[in-house]
């Protein structure tokens, strides 16, 4: 079971619904692709990315014109870039939709808030917790949806630490696939690698998204030395391993990376975003100014369990069920929940008037709904929960 504890909050609406099944599926989609460098030295950070988003859907892959924020301040002293998956857009359950972009923001929010400033390595590990669980949620809701996505992750942390140690980090996340216990596929997303190291005098480095080109002219400058940028830096990291270059250079030399591998790969591209970190903090980024991404939702998510025997009433929180067995549960309240391909069976399902999801891909056998006293009998969406499943029986509460 996983659980977004570090930043959960129980989130209301006024209405409640089940949505249509599906009926667009050209509008459900995965967005990635990118190219992120950053380079450190005793002069300071470079950070650097594209803005070119791809867009995975039924049809195969394509480049979308709208540039994507790919390069983001958490603070006044730390940035991170992110590669891989970029946003999913699931039409039947628009309120699951998810953009990199708005648990950043929001995750920024939090640090905002907090009593002290968060050092270097716990941004690095609660960003991992926060993508892990967000990401793990959305890829087992698109298998649900039958929509095919890549999920995987990269981000970079550059900044400095709270005693003003200049710092590099990444964090890699990938899927794994296992069976849960109604025998379907579950996914998660788990944290592959994480680490951290100090910036010293000497150049470093760190790359993610389409590297390999990066990889090669910093591998083999004397391949590219018509290009100055190129020429410059191996010049320093023959003199001092590249505690000359300037920020300007660095610049430079990522800018032309860049290009580069736009032009081997069409999955990158669009305006550069950059940042410069220096003596302790931000002094610059070269950045559109993107509109703000939508919040992501705040709920716990549980996942291939099985659940015999027991009343189910988890009031005050929100839970996304997926792929799970009720079986024999006396309470089974979808209140405040949201279901998604679960086996129910010789259960006794409340429903009283709250928002709720009990989607058409839920199977149930031999159960009994009852509708509460708060509940309105006559709303389309007590109709359609009455009429959409094979329930064994459907008693109304008298108020």
């Amino acid at each position: 079971m996983n659980r977004y504890a570090l930043v959960a909050v129980a989130v209301f609406f006024s209405f409640a619904f089940m949505a249509e099944p599906r009926k667009n599926p050209v509008e459900d989609s995965v967005i990635h692709g990118t190219v992120n460098i950053v380079f450190a030295n005793q002069n300071g950070f470079v950070v650097v990315t594209d803005s070119m988003q791809t867009q995975q859907g039924p049809s195969g892959e394509r480049q979308i014109p709208e540039p994507a924020q790919k390069l983001f301040v958490l603070d006044d002293r730390s940035v991170c870039t992110v590669a891989g998956f970029g946003s999913a857009t699931v039409s039947s359950a628009p309120e699951f939709n998810i953009q990199t972009a708005g648990v950043i923001q929001d995750y920024k929010g939090q640090l905002a808030h907090q009593d002290a400033p968060v050092g270097f390595p716990a941004k690095l590990r609660s960003m991992s917790f926060i993508f892990d669980f967000y990401l793990s949620s959305i890829a087992n809701l698109m298998e649900v949806m039958r929509v095919q996505g890549s999920y995987s992750f990269h981000l970079i942390l550059a900044g400095y630490d709270t005693d003003g140690t200049p710092k590099l980090g990444t964090l890699s996340l990938r899927p794994v696939v296992s069976t849960g216990a109604s025998g379907q596929r579950t996914i998660s997303v788990v944290t592959e690698t994480i680490k951290e190291w100090p910036v010293g005098k000497e150049l470093t480095y760190s790359l993610s998204g389409q590297w390999n080109v990066a990889e090669e002219i910093l591998s083999n400058p004397t391949h590219f030395m018509d290009e100055p940028s190129v020429r410059r830096y191996a010049e320093s990291m023959n003199a001092d391993r590249g505690s000359s270059l300037s920020i300007e250079e660095m610049k430079q030399l990522a800018k032309f990376i860049v290009h580069r591998t736009a032009n081997r790969h069409p999955s990158v591209g669009g305006e550069m975003q950059i940042a410069v970190l220096q003596g302790g903090g931000i002094v610059g980024v070269e950045q559109r100014n993107f509109a703000p991404a939508p919040t992501p939702l705040h709920f716990n998510l549980f996942t291939g369990g099985h659940l015999e025997g027991h009343a189910i009433s988890v009031s005050g929180a929100m839970f996304l069920w997926i792929r799970n067995q009720f079986i024999n549960n006396p309470a089974l309240s979808i209140d405040g929940q949201y279901f998604f391909e679960n086996e129910i069976v010789h259960c006794r399902v409340l429903y009283d008037g709250g928002f709720a999801r009990l989607d058409p891909t839920n199977r149930i056998r031999d159960s009994v709904l009852v509708i509460g006293q708060h509940a309105d009998s006559k709303s389309e969406f007590v109709q359609r929960l009455v009429h959409d499943f094979p329930w064994r029986e459907v008693v109304h509460e008298k108020r």
